[in-house]
């Protein structure tokens, strides 16, 4: 009873012309409405019937219980039908029980950290993220946590990126003792953003990213356009300025003098601005203004809008390689180059071509179906004549559209309450229609030849009774399977998160054959790719389960040390061997992620297998356990002691370095079967103010800090290039070199590179 139920839409429109009231919920503000449950647990709402594409029920239980919810409509992947006119009876919704972490997050002096974030890591309960706030003395209660073990981590702003703690078992219906988190006050990087007259500019968003690899951070300027960044990782950043359509774009990874150390106070952003253009939106046939369009010049957006004459202003500068898109209802979607018009400093005029249309009805029997799913897509022709199409090729190396680029993305509608549906936008080519829906099985119209603006009425397509299929999910020791993702093969609802506390999910809509479902692996509960397949008759409704309950984990803990010291930031997988220790292909490694502080990787592997713990950093292998037999619920701890050296390269005699050099480093180990597992790796740098001087080690003088290899013998080979006339082929540096050379434990090589 009491208990509050949030009805809202993420898209943040509830109905097109339809004003709802925002209301603060756990994720932000949305458009909805709140209920509470009776004496009976029950709750309704009367409301519009929604527009929105994404519509959400959540109720956000105490917290010794899951957090429960349903998502309706085709966004996000979730595809449950949506709310319709009249009754919606959801049934009935079941929070599972749950569990309860208190602690403290404090800085290094003991200093409470109010509002800082503790958030279940790697697991999404329900398919829901579960996170709270510290309140003024540090302290959190994380709530809505499934039983067995968690990670759970911590981060505040202004201090370094989150902490991770391991909790070995949360207890349902229990609060208990979670970790306590100490974090390290972050450094910053601090400057101005001014334009071309040196006026500072308000309210600019400048946002970093570390030179490697990891979170990036973000801050608005003040009234005086300055700003401080608070850096979630302790390493130099690359600064950038583009989401603010009035500026041209200013830094990124690929301009050396926007890469900043942690600590600058300094910094110095000039900003040029936008030039003002004026679009001129025509139709091709007519020379008319269309006065109705959707736009997109650069990095500038125009909403679908009615734009008088035909004109709207947009602020985007001309540049080789921009383009400017322009959609309008009736017309074809066209894209060209974003040019003014020659003879003129400020006109863009698009021409668009009136679209083709493509109409129907979709029929049940003899009578009409409403909300059936239509997808209008271009058909995909194969590159060689004569050739096919790879259906695995995601990206179109076998195969290519036979319609204009800008046009070839795929339309959606949904059949009106006469079971029609149209489209009018169409380009010339050849089509495939897909009809889908709840009920029926999809049906597929494959090659219909659209002509330029021609009427083309596919007639009734009768859509024949489809199967369905309800899977349900067993894990070990009776764990909930919420939040679970699955992908179905074909059908309607084919893909989602399990959401039902029984651990079920359906899928309707589908044809009769086989029908594959693959669970994803979640790191904890589902540790690989697990795939069932079911052969279904048309309109069957079958139900199936898929036990995992006898496939108990195996807990491996990997301790990587150097010198004897702990070793972090190293990779560590547990390779599938076989009886004679040689890497089995049959089974795909374990990923335990990155060693902590402590030189620590720890996680869950399938039991049933035998392998070795593989310690690695880029392209190298540094260090492998001896092999281990992994039995359900084993528990077993590695440690391996890695053996590597320091590689320098000095060029001989020491050369004037250009201003904008690169480099190309290949290193290739000497021994075979190194070079097999291992292959070729590529080390890749320049100079400060290179293109890729952000990437690699950094190319400031004669002498050359690689960094770290495992032990044993190399060949390289050695290139580099300087910036010339033409970018396209840039002028060698130094000539290209190879050598063979031998890395010790502990030691440092040096390999001289003749100069000249």
């Amino acid at each position: 009873m009491g208990l509050e139920v949030l009805l809202s839409s993420n898209s943040k429109v509830w109905r097109t012309g339809v004003e709802v009231p925002l209301l603060d919920s756990w994720y932000g503000k949305y458009p909805g409405w709140w209920a509470a449950t009776d004496q009976r647990g029950e709750f309704a709402f009367e409301v519009p019937v929604p527009t929105s594409d994404w519509v959400m029920i959540h109720a956000n239980s105490e917290p010794r219980l899951g957090i429960i919810g349903r998502d309706f409509g085709p966004a996000g992947g979730r595809n449950q039908p949506r709310l319709v006119e009249g009754d919606n009876d959801l049934g009935t919704f079941v929070a599972p029980h749950a569990g309860v972490l208190e602690g403290r997050v404090t800085d290094f002096a003991g200093r409470p950290i109010e509002g800082a974030e503790v958030v279940l890591e790697g697991s999404f309960p329900g398919g829901y993220s579960v996170t709270t706030r510290t309140d003024a003395a540090g302290r959190y209660a994380l709530g809505h946590l499934p039983a067995g073990p968690a990670l759970v981590a911590a981060k505040a702003k202004g201090f370094l990126t989150q902490a991770v703690a391991a909790v070995d078992e949360v207890r349902v219906r229990e609060s208990i003792v979670g970790p306590d988190f100490v974090l390290e006050e972050a450094p910053s990087i601090s400057g101005v953003v001014v334009d071309e007259s040196g006026a500072g500019l308000p309210e600019v968003w400048v946002y970093g990213w570390p030179v490697g690899f990891g979170q990036g951070a973000g801050a608005w300027t003040d009234g005086s356009g300055a700003f401080r960044i608070d850096l979630p990782q302790d390493e130099p950043y690359a600064l950038e300025v583009n989401r603010d359509p009035h500026f041209e774009a200013w830094g990124g990874h690929f301009d050396a003098t926007a890469i900043f150390e942690p600590g600058t106070e300094d910094v110095r952003i000039v900003l040029k601005r936008a030039t003002r253009l004026t679009l001129l939106v025509l139709d091709s046939v007519t020379n008319r203004p269309i006065t109705r369009f959707a736009a997109r010049a650069g990095d500038y957006d125009v909403k679908l809008a009615d734009h008088a004459e035909g004109r709207v202003e947009v602020l985007a500068t001309p540049a080789p390689g921009r383009v400017v898109t322009v959609s309008a209802p009736g017309y074809v979607r066209t894209e060209q180059p974003l040019d003014v018009d020659e003879g003129s400093d400020d006109l863009l005029t698009v021409r668009l071509e009136p679209g083709a249309r493509l109409a129907g009805r979709a029929t049940s029997g003899a009578a009409p179906l409403a909300g059936v799913s239509v997808t209008v897509g271009p058909r995909r022709i194969p590159n060689e004549v004569g050739g096919v199409v790879d259906e695995e090729d995601f990206w179109g190396g076998s195969w290519h559209y036979d319609v204009d680029s800008a046009a070839a993305h795929e339309r959606k509608t949904t059949s009106d309450a006469d079971g029609r549906f149209e489209l009018d936008d169409l380009a010339p080519g050849t089509y495939r229609v897909t009809l889908s829906s709840p009920s029926t099985a999809p049906e597929r119209i494959e090659s219909i030849a659209v002509e330029a603006r021609s009427v083309n009425e596919l007639g009734d397509i009768a859509l024949d009774p489809g199967a369905s299929l309800r899977c349900t999910v067993l894990l070990p020791g009776g764990e909930s399977p919420i939040g679970l993702e699955y992908v179905a093969s074909d059908g309607f609802g084919g893909s989602g998160k399990i959401e039902r506390s029984d651990g079920s999910f359906d899928v309707t809509g589908l044809a009769a054959g086989e029908i594959s479902i693959v669970l994803f692996p979640d790191g904890r509960r589902v540790l690989e790719f697990v795939e069932r397949k079911f052969t279904l008759a048309a309109g069957e409704q079958r139900v199936e389960s898929i036990d995992l309950g006898g496939d108990l984990p195996a807990e491996v803990r990997v301790a990587v040390r150097y010198a004897g010291e702990p070793l972090p930031g190293m990779r560590v997988q547990l390779q599938p061997i076989d009886a004679d220790g040689k890497d089995s292909r049959e089974q795909s490694r374990t990923d335990l992620g990155s060693t902590d502080a402590g030189g620590v990787a720890a996680g869950r592997a399938p039991a049933g297998r035998r392998v070795c713990a593989v310690v690695s950093s880029g392209d190298f292998v540094f260090g492998r356990s001896a092999g281990i037999e992994l039995l359900p619920g084993d528990r077993h701890e590695l440690v391996v002691e890695v053996q590597m050296g320091t590689l320098v390269l000095e060029f001989v005699p020491a050369p004037e370095l250009p201003e904008v050099a690169e480099y190309f480093l290949f290193v290739r180990p000497l021994d075979e079967e190194r070079a097999r597992q291992e292959g070729q790796a590529l080390i890749r740098g320049g100079t400060p103010k290179s293109r890729m001087g952000a990437f690699g080690p950094a190319w400031r003088s004669s002498r050359l800090e690689i960094g770290t290899l495992p032990v044993g013998r190399y060949a390289m080979h050695w290139r580099c290039s300087q910036e010339g006339d033409d970018p396209i082929r840039p002028a060698d540096f130094l000539p290209e070199f190879d050598a063979e050379f031998e890395i010790e434990a502990g030691n440092e090589c040096v390999v001289r590179v003749p100069s000249e």
